[in-house]
């Protein structure tokens, strides 16, 4: 049986900030087309380009005579846990038999 030793640390989570941006894009679920991704600082600071992109979409009419209406709107964001002290062993120590999913 092996032993575990746990405890308390204090976390922080947030943007991280060696990702890319937090980016926004917008796909018409009638046809597949899809705007270009556009990265942004802060979630909504694009929201009105991806908006107006989706008004300009559905503005054109598609060989049936018909708007496209519908779509898909996908945010994606990077996120990193910041504990408030050392939580890893450094390199090279740390115990042989032990996994990260033993200790985290």
């Amino acid at each position: 049986m092996s032993r575990m030793r746990m405890r308390y640390v204090k976390m922080s989570l947030g943007a991280d900030p060696d990702a890319e941006p937090c980016v926004i894009q917008v796909r018409c679920t009638g046809c597949g087309a899809a705007s270009t991704p556009v990265p942004e600082q802060f979630p909504g600071e694009q929201r009105d380009r991806a908006e107006e992109w989706a008004l300009s979409h559905t503005g054109r009419i598609d060989a049936e005579g018909r708007h496209h209406t519908g779509y898909q709107v996908t945010v994606t964001m990077f996120w990193r846990v910041t504990p408030h002290e050392e939580i890893d062993p450094p390199r090279g120590e740390q115990s042989a038999g032990s996994t990260p999913s033993e200790t985290g």
